[in-house]
């Protein structure tokens, strides 16, 4: 269980803090206004949601190690993004969630096929940056398409990576743009679930090594997934000397496949019952 404070500038947003105890944590709903340094460096995770008027207090906090989650749904809070550093360039409002669509599978999007049309019960419209204005420390994981560029409603940027203003981030930070919506679906409360514990740094790296018949390495196609449920959890090329590595949660057994689908006797080799 995390001690987390949830900040935005209303006091009508009881439902976000309602979806983060049901996940099993300690929840505080703090007015943005009053804030102070002191006061947050106390919790574990910081979520804005609607923030206004105290960025410069969040910013310092994730200069000295306390993870943030982003939720954009105004020009004030899209700044704190941009304050942040994941950010260079103004936010774009997007709704038509039929171009939805997961980048890749990672530790947040994981076990999430899809997002299940848009993240919201009631859909609506979110804000967005386009993937070209990320910071190279950044992951972008999910985007609404768009003729000319991604836009971006979820990335990851890890502690220790370099931010756009050439600075590296003090703590992991997530920009989950839906959060400062209502109604949220199952798959977008699972996606905070997984991008919470990715601020905590609850994961760790399964790596191996693909070799062919004759014990020589080669590069192929490599899926990791869930002994439990099953359900994939990451999707990876091995390179040419055979290595390959992906992020997963800690704790928990995966089997691995890789595929040799055109070149070899074999369709595919499977290592089972990997824990981590």
């Amino acid at each position: 269980m995390a001690k987390i404070a949830i900040i935005s500038n209303s006091t009508s947003r009881q439902d976000i803090k309602n979806v983060f105890e049901g996940l099993g944590h300690q929840v505080d709903y703090l007015i943005d206004n009053s804030i102070t340094y002191n006061q947050l460096m106390t919790y574990d995770l910081i979520v804005s949601t609607n923030q206004y008027s105290r960025k410069e207090v969040i910013k310092q906090c994730v200069d000295n190690g306390i993870p943030a989650i982003v939720a954009e749904g105004n020009s004030s809070s899209v700044s704190l993004g941009k304050d942040l550093g994941m950010f260079d360039q103004n936010e774009h409002q997007v709704s038509d969630w039929n171009y939805l669509r997961p980048l890749k599978i990672s530790l947040i999007t994981q076990k999430i096929p899809k997002l299940g049309c848009a993240p919201y019960l009631k859909p609506t419209w979110c804000t967005s940056f386009p993937i070209s204005s990320m910071a190279p420390g950044g992951e972008a994981l999910c985007s609404m398409y768009h003729d000319r560029d991604d836009f971006i409603i979820c990335a990851q940027f890890k502690k220790g990576t370099v931010d756009k203003y050439g600075g590296t981030f003090g703590a992991n930070c997530i920009f989950m743009s839906f959060l400062d919506r209502e109604y949220l679906t199952r798959n977008a409360i699972k996606m905070l679930d997984n991008a919470i514990n990715f601020c905590f740094q609850n994961y760790t790296t399964l790596s191996g090594k693909v070799v062919d018949e004759t014990d020589q390495p080669i590069s192929r196609e490599v899926k990791i997934y869930d002994q439990k449920t099953g359900e994939l959890v990451s999707e990876i090329t091995s390179n040419e000397d055979g290595l390959f590595s992906a992020e997963v949660f800690s704790g928990q057994s995966y089997y691995v496949i890789a595929f040799d689908k055109d070149n070899g006797k074999k369709n595919a080799v499977i290592i089972d019952n990997i824990k981590v």
